[in-house]
């Protein structure tokens, strides 16, 4: 089954002591599809570290494979993962094998949140990236909200400095401007995106499964285009986060925190409206 991993030979205390940006991923592939511009300022370092909630036993299959049982693919899933994390230059990846069904139910998402805050207090790190509460893959909700749970409960001294949610099955095109973090990638950043998702078999097989490499080559593509409507050139490609550090440092519940989120998208996406004919104001419109 899944297990520490350390491309470089460290043993699990080194290799959290050697991490500076950590990435909580649900299933296996989820930190190299959604967090690319990490793993390159790392790379030469070994300073980036990852870790998968799940085994991915249970994801959608290509064809080859359908005929293994859940142990086998999720051993399968987990030799990608580790060719990934060795390409990538990763000081580990680790996974805490909890299945997907599990944290669908309030006491599995208590179990895993208390296993991340046992997993997240021994490191020392200045970034971590994440699933955003938005998506619309379930396990990945679930599994942000873990996150952010058990970063509440560390003591200020052992957060990180910055939290960031990332784009997976929902992108962030429309999120508020005021909470996006952009960074650019250069072609050959790109070159390494394929080469990391062509890892995936199981899962980026344009002619049995899905075409994850070129869809995300188009969307980060895609970014650098349409981020910003009156500027010049923003390079060959850039992902999107957003600022989660905020939601870490509040007191708010999540779902006041959802609903102010929201109405900043409200307010930013209507701002150009005209007047209604009740005399409305933009700023004050509900939906």
């Amino acid at each position: 089954m899944p297990a520490f991993y350390s491309p470089l030979g460290l043993d699990p205390a080194a290799a959290k002591k050697r991490t500076r940006t950590l990435a909580i991923g649900a299933h296996p592939d989820d930190i190299e599809f959604m967090c690319l511009d990490p793993i390159i300022r790392h790379r030469n370092a070994g300073s980036f570290g990852g870790l998968i909630v799940t085994s991915g036993s249970g994801s959608l299959r290509a064809p080859q494979h359908a005929r293994l049982s859940p142990t086998e693919y999720a051993e399968l899933r987990w030799e990608e993962q580790k060719m990934a994390a060795k390409i990538g230059g990763y000081a580990f990846v680790d996974s805490l094998n909890v299945e997907s069904a599990e944290i669908k139910s309030d006491a599995g998402l208590a179990a895993l949140t208390q296993k991340l805050k046992e997993f997240l207090i021994d490191f020392e790190i200045d970034e971590l990236y994440m699933h955003q509460p938005f998506d619309r893959h379930a396990s990945h909700v679930r599994v942000a909200f873990a996150v952010l749970t058990a970063l509440r409960s560390l003591p200020v001294e052992r957060r990180p400095k910055q939290v960031l949610g990332c784009e997976v099955w929902r992108n962030l095109d429309w999120a508020p401007k005021s909470s996006k973090v952009l960074r650019p990638l250069s072609a050959a950043g790109l070159d390494l995106q394929v080469r990391l998702a062509e890892v995936f078999k199981s899962q980026a097989d344009p002619k049995e499964a899905k075409d994850y490499v070129s869809a995300l080559v188009g969307r980060k593509t895609a970014n650098a285009v349409f981020q910003e409507g009156l500027v010049g050139d923003s390079g060959v490609a850039q992902e999107v986060y957003i600022d989660l550090k905020p939601w870490v440092e509040s007191k708010l519940s999540w779902s006041e925190l959802g609903r102010e989120y929201l109405r900043k998208f409200q307010q930013e996406a209507t701002s150009a409206w005209p007047q209604d004919p009740k005399g409305e104001t933009d700023g004050s419109r509900n939906f």
